[in-house]
């Protein structure tokens, strides 16, 4: 079975096909939140654990491995080995598995995590753009190199990013996934309540699982690396200190016993980063529970469950906040170090730090951000404390379970009563579970903390609270850099628009992406020079672009919200396109809630890409409706210019073949949930025709 070294993976996979073959039996399943580059999705996957051997039987590795769907991950050409020893001295001694038949199917995909651990420190490389060879405990390896990689293009059967791009079957926004309860009820169970007030929880450990080894001395070995960079900079050296000393005195961390007082021991290492532009923390210790000291070891992120995620959806909470009058901010301060570690469980949290020259070794008495459980912790322990709350609270509590995302308190209204009452409810709410609440900001002034600036970050948006806008930041592309198609994918994953304001510029760079995947080139080799041209030139049209916060400023009392949905495909993109009408004793506005668009698929006719877009449409209407579940919906209606994809969908019963019997199936099952009218319009009045055709952010 041929694997793939990727160190741009956090985790190994492994295909269906070899699942199959090898008849894994998963370990467990866990939820896992995929990022891409149109949506974020939440699957439970199959873990499974494999053991590699090398071929002259000598390194062996246990990993775990996350189950794909896919059957494999890709075919590549491996480079003739004779030819390249004799074209390369540095690689002429090395030995390499080597077979006539240079086509091999890629089932195993190994992250860096394990990449990391099998490498050596021996390195041989050669002139400039020659290959480097490296040994690894399973042998020599070969990467990089263009004499060699030129007629080797990696790309998969439907590569994963670019199918994300036109799929038919991934529609709408984000779907919500399922919990894994048996996690959050055992972990539940074990938190205790101390006499001030502070939870004081247990990790979720995997049954049986242990870190084989401390990581006592790679801890050092990068502690005497950050010590050596902090020599250099004596302001960065004096902060860090700083931090470690407040720590202490705070009793975040504390000195670790001599004797353990668990069964689980491990030094996470640590390092400084600094984020010029925060407003209160500039310097952050960043620990790393991933980190392990030999090929066979486990981290003590191996010996955790990453837990259920428990945030309500960015989406959702962007969505109320576009209906919003008003506007409410804060964040619960050093939220993670709130929330106590029982002793048994500390010592899997310890590490090294020198004071005055002397090294001391620490350990977390509060949860470090960095363990792989730690936004789970925070979440569930959040989750917990709100349950416990007086019922007079409820409306409150029911608003922090709403609009909490991680750390960061959302709430909204034209009543500024309501919004008073929030943020003291939710202050002492907060703080009597040792949670303490800080930055309050809103587009109504005598809400603020003091000292408060004009803009800030809104889930992701720059919000100016003057002008009640928020900017959608469009990232330059980086001037005499070379296009590859690792760069372009680079660069369109880097613009954050999760509720599509820009959507229809982005589905012009999305075509072009396309058009590059078709050209079959290495992620790192310059594009066609048309495909070049065609790129920088759309880049140099990109900008910012601010729209108003709210849609909903102008009018009071709001009585009614009709949403309107547009759907409309072309051969370029499928689109749908929200507008809110909110209805008032004062007046009626309306204004784009949100829109999706995604590349549409080749070979398929114009009916059948405009059913796709109704599908993107009902599943928009439905996602909104949840979203704003509790506000007064009036009606729902999905508009559309294609009577041939209304004739199909207002006809579910019908024997139609598989590829409109699915997708008008589905529709139909949400047309009856949220109660869905479907309407002709002409195209010049489809709101959608637009961001089906692209355009220029202007």
């Amino acid at each position: 079975m041929w694997a793939y070294l990727d160190t741009g993976s956090a985790r190994n996979f492994v295909s269906r096909d070899a699942a199959k073959m090898l008849n894994l039996k998963p370990k467990r399943h866990e939820p896992r939140e995929i990022v891409t580059l149109n949506g974020i999705t939440n699957q439970s996957m199959p873990i499974y654990e494999i053991v590699i051997n090398a071929l002259d039987g000598g390194a062996r590795e246990k990993i775990e491995v996350t189950g794909s769907k896919l059957p494999d991950f890709t075919t590549v050409r491996r480079p003739h080995i004779p030819e390249l020893k004799l074209k390369h001295e540095h690689t002429k001694d090395k030995t390499f598995y080597y077979t006539e038949n240079r086509k091999c199917q890629i089932h195993l995909i190994i992250g860096d995590n394990t990449f990391s651990r099998i490498r050596t420190e021996t390195v041989c490389k050669g002139e400039q753009g020659d290959p480097i060879v490296e040994e690894t405990s399973f042998g020599w390896v070969i990467h990089g190199g263009d004499d060699y990689t030129d007629d080797q293009c990696m790309f998969t059967r439907e590569t994963s990013d670019c199918e994300r791009l036109y799929s038919l079957d991934v529609l709408g926004v984000e779907d919500t996934g399922d919990t894994n309860s048996e996690i959050l009820n055992e972990f539940t169970e074990k938190i205790t309540r101390k006499e001030d007030g502070r939870y004081e929880v247990s990790f979720p450990w995997i049954s049986g699982k242990r870190p084989s080894d401390t990581n006592e001395q790679q801890s050092r070995k990068r502690l005497q690396n950050v010590d050596r960079k902090l020599d250099k900079n004596p302001e960065l050296k004096r902060e860090y200190n700083n931090i470690i000393s407040e720590q202490l005195s705070q009793g975040v961390v504390e000195v670790a016993l001599d004797t353990p007082t668990g069964d689980r021991v491990y030094y996470m290492p640590h390092k400084p980063v600094v984020r010029q532009n925060a407003t209160t923390t500039k310097v952050r210790m960043i620990f790393d529970a991933s980190a392990k000291p030999n090929a066979s070891a486990e981290s003590i992120n191996d010996c955790m469950y990453t837990g259920p995620p428990l945030q309500p959806h960015l989406w959702d909470i962007l969505v109320r906040a576009r209906l919003m009058q008003n506007l409410i901010l804060a964040d619960i301060q050093k939220a993670f170090l709130q929330i106590e570690v029982k002793e048994e469980d500390r010592d899997s949290f310890r590490f090294l730090y020198n004071v005055n020259g002397m090294e001391k070794h620490l350990r977390f008495t509060r949860v470090p951000f960095g363990a792989e459980a730690s936004p789970f912790v925070l979440g569930a322990t959040l989750q917990h404390h709100l349950g416990n709350q007086s019922p007079e609270h409820q409306d409150t509590v029911d608003a922090l379970k709403k609009n909490t995302y991680v750390d960061n308190l959302i709430y909204g209204g034209e009543d500024l009563s309501s919004l008073v009452k929030f943020k003291d409810e939710s202050s002492r709410i907060l703080e009597s579970g040792k949670f303490p609440v800080q930055k309050w900001e809103s587009n109504v002034e005598f809400l603020e903390s003091n000292d408060m600036p004009n803009h800030t970050k809104f889930l992701g948006h720059m919000w100016d609270k003057r002008e009640e806008t928020l900017e959608i930041t469009v990232p330059d592309y980086p001037e005499g850099d070379p296009v590859t198609k690792r760069s372009i994918l680079s660069h369109l994953g880097s613009m954050y628009d999760p509720l599509g304001i820009i959507s229809p510029t982005l589905a012009e760079g999305k075509r072009i992406y396309r058009n590059v995947c078709d050209e079959k080139k290495c992620w790192n080799a310059e594009v066609s020079p048309q495909s070049k041209y065609q790129w920088l030139k759309w880049t140099k049209q990109l900008r910012n672009v601010k729209v108003p916060r709210s849609i909903n400023k102008s009018i009071k009392r709001m009585k009614a919200v009709q949403l309107h949905v547009f759907a409309d495909s072309s051969t370029l993109a499928c689109c749908s396109v929200a507008i809110a009408v909110v209805e008032s004793n004062t007046g009626v506005v309306k204004g784009l809630l949100a829109s999706k668009s995604r590349i549409s698929k080749r070979d398929t006719s114009i009916p059948r890409l405009e059913l796709v877009s109704g599908h993107m449409a009902a599943n928009m209407a439905r996602n909104l409706c949840n979203a704003l579940r509790g506000w007064p919906i009036k009606s729902v209606i999905i508009w559309m210019d294609s009577l041939v994809a209304l004739f199909w969908i207002n006809n579910p019963g019908k024997a139609w073949k598989v590829f409109v019997a699915n997708r008008v199936k589905q529709m139909a099952d949400i047309t009856e949930e949220v109660n869905i009218v479907w309407k002709y319009c002409p195209t010049n009045m489809n709101l959608a025709d637009l961001r089906s055709r692209s355009a220029s952010i202007d």
